[in-house]
């Protein structure tokens, strides 16, 4: 019998604790490929992406939020209805441009006296929409583009007098270039009547647009009313 016994066997796991696999498991949480990149290379790695002060959010939030800011159909970019340039600009929900495009409509419902022979301004009386400053209280037979463009005008004149003579007229005419862009006439066997005038065309910042009556019968005067005049820019 032994004076000093042998102390117990102890488990192969306390003896030798480094597993014979340990490399291989430390290889694969490196990444296949990687094998001179430590654990904790790929650590801060991935603290990296994750961003600085944001240990709240994991890599894949990250992903997650780039994922769903790419599939968003509103509001993206900075996408805008301001008039800001260099934005993308925000449609409606028909599909239409909802930035700002600058407009005005006028209208009269009285009329104004047209000699013969003359060619006259025609006043508005009520600006119903302005957003670009066009009218202007101190001569209301022009609207004045303020913002260079492609613009839409249209307008309606109500004639009302006696039948005869050799013409009655309504013209719309572009002053920067004095051309008379639009003009309509109605037949002077007709006592009474409405002609419209429409126009589309590029026009540069502070050109006008008049509507005009113009009428040929010796000793008459008609009654020409601007009934409506719209302007707005389209491009």
């Amino acid at each position: 019998m032994d004076m000093y016994p042998k102390p117990p066997s102890m488990p192969k796991a306390v003896v030798d604790p480094w597993p014979s696999n340990m490399t291989d498991q430390v290889t694969h949480l490196a990444g296949v490929g990687r094998t001179t990149e430590t654990v904790k290379d790929n650590a801060d790695d991935i603290a990296g992406l994750a961003g600085a002060g944001r240990t709240v959010e994991t890599v894949k939030d990250n992903a997650d939020d780039i994922a769903t800011h790419i599939g968003l159909e509103t509001g993206i970019h900075g996408a805008t209805a301001a008039a800001t340039a260099g934005k993308i600009v925000q449609r409606g929900a028909k599909g239409e441009i909802t930035g700002f495009m600058p407009r005005a409509s006028v209208t009269r419902m009285t009329g104004q006296d047209v000699e013969s022979a003359a060619v006259t301004p025609l006043a508005y009386v009520t600006v119903g929409t302005d957003n670009d400053g066009m009218t202007d209280e101190a001569d209301k037979t022009k609207i004045t583009i303020k913002t260079s463009g492609v613009y839409v005008v249209t307008a309606t004149v109500n004639i009302v007098g006696t039948a005869g003579g050799s013409l009655r007229q309504a013209l719309l005419s572009r002053y920067g270039t004095g051309l008379i862009v639009a003009q309509a006439s109605l037949d002077p066997t007709n006592a009474n009547g409405f002609v419209n005038l429409a126009y589309i065309g590029y026009m540069a910042a502070d050109e006008y647009l008049v509507v005009s009556g113009a009428h040929v019968a010796a000793g008459v005067t008609l009654a020409y009313t601007l009934n409506n005049l719209d302007v707005v820019r389209v491009g």
